[in-house]
């Protein structure tokens, strides 16, 4: 896992598990892993992506999504888009979005996962302090994850 603040862009990406269809539209919706039956399902600890809109509601995603044995769909510049305060344009949006990853499963399929997952998140003046402040909690706490959660090997 890497978290990289700098010219007001953070920039969090890790070599973990691939999206699965599953996942990928649990982010669009906005809800949780949390009690869902794969325990070792990302998002299962509630939350955690969702708690990232402080510091922005437009979120890029460039990985894969794992839709066989195998067998990867390219995510190339997937945009979660949560700035409208308008319940018809999010919900339109949302809809938009939910077909992208539906047409990753009939699209380009690889024979090798893309190694890494990067979500860049664009700052404005105002995100960017907030998010300078939580990656130094962030690394004042990261010791303690580690030690609870075995899963993460290395930062």
């Amino acid at each position: 896992m890497s978290i990289e603040l700098n010219d007001y862009r953070l920039v969090f990406s890790h070599n973990g598990k691939s999206f699965i269809y599953d996942t990928s539209t649990s982010l669009i919706k906005q809800v949780s892993s949390a009690g869902k039956e794969d325990p070792n399902a990302e998002g299962q600890f509630g939350p955690g992506f969702m708690t990232t809109h402080e510091f922005s509601r437009r979120i890029r995603i460039d990985g894969c999504m794992k839709v066989a044995e195998k067998k990867c769909a390219p995510i190339n510049g997937f945009v979660l888009d949560f700035t409208s305060n308008d319940i018809q344009t999010l919900i339109t949006k949302m809809k938009e979005q939910i077909k992208y990853a539906d047409d990753l499963l009939d699209g380009t399929l690889l024979s090798q996962p893309i190694p890494a997952t990067i979500i860049p998140y664009y700052l404005d003046d105002v995100h960017f302090p907030v998010a300078e402040q939580e990656v130094d909690n962030a690394m004042r706490l990261l010791s303690y994850v580690v030690v609870i959660n075995s899963r993460i090997e290395r930062v």
